[in-house]
């Protein structure tokens, strides 16, 4: 060092790392001579302890000087990081950490926090804040939401899609949004659930099960009645017959058909049950 009444500064890898007696960050240059703990100063609010060097001696580069006879030390690049960091565009910064992990500032707005699942692939596991999206990209799935929707899908083909409906012609315009479930199994569980429309009539689903077992019986019922008035209508026999029995024999038709009508579709849930 020249003049340490001034602050000139040299370039070394520091080669240990620790707090002062004052609790205060400090860092030991290799350079020759040099065995004392420099005071580690950082930019505001970034704070970054070094890693120790490999054995083959390869460490953080920093640089130190002295004011007087005090010493200052600042960190700078570490080769060891520099080969898993990737490549900026202009414009761009990315604050980063021992694996290559960190948050970078794209020159289109967006922020990136990258990472990896730490496979011998190195897969990426981002997040990113874009000014037209939020994107989660991982080796199990992705979520992406924007001015479409918010999108779900996990790597089993499970997946939740929302959002906007439009461009539909008269009546459907109405329909301005949807959701889609879609997966191997879908289980509901709750206390209370009701299918149908918000403003309208609408049937918790546990109804659904006994109402079409309640459905069966009465069409077996009726079934069993309508062959005894076909039988009846044969013979000829019974009050008014055969058009009063012909015309009973009709309307318990009728009601088999709705009732095996309804058993496909409830109307007032219009989801269809069986």
């Amino acid at each position: 060092m020249a003049d340490r009444n001034h602050l000139a500064l040299d370039v070394a890898s520091a080669l240990a790392s620790g707090y002062d007696d004052d609790d205060f960050p400090a860092v030991q240059p290799d350079a020759h001579g040099e065995m004392t703990m420099f005071e580690l100063h950082h930019p505001a609010g970034l704070m970054t302890m070094p890693a120790d060097p490999t054995a083959d001696g390869v460490g953080q580069t920093m640089i130190y000087g002295y004011k007087g006879p005090d010493g200052f030390a600042w960190l700078l690049n570490d080769p060891r990081i520099q080969g898993k960091l990737p490549r900026l565009k202009p414009n761009e910064s990315y604050l980063y950490g021992p694996l290559g992990n960190g948050v970078r500032c794209h020159a289109d707005g967006t922020i990136s926090t990258f990472t990896t699942d730490q496979s011998p692939d190195q897969k990426s596991v981002f997040w990113q804040v874009r000014p037209n999206a939020f994107r989660q990209i991982a080796p199990w799935g992705s979520i992406q939401f924007d001015a479409n929707g918010w999108h779900l899908k996990h790597v089993s083909q499970a997946r939740i899609d929302l959002g906007a409906i439009g461009g539909l012609p008269a009546p459907l315009d109405a329909l301005s949004s949807y959701i889609t479930l879609s997966a191997a199994t879908i289980n509901l569980q709750a206390t209370l659930l009701a299918l149908g429309s918000a403003s309208g009539a609408s049937d918790p689903p546990a109804k659904s099960t006994p109402l079409l077992a309640a459905l069966g019986a009465i069409s077996t019922a009726l079934g069993a009645i309508q062959t005894t008035l076909a039988a009846l209508v044969g013979t000829g026999t019974g009050p008014g017959a055969p058009a009063a029995i012909t015309a009973s024999a009709t309307a318990v038709g009728a009601a088999e058909t709705a009732i095996a009508a309804g058993q496909i579709t409830i109307p007032a849930t219009g989801v269809t049950v069986a």
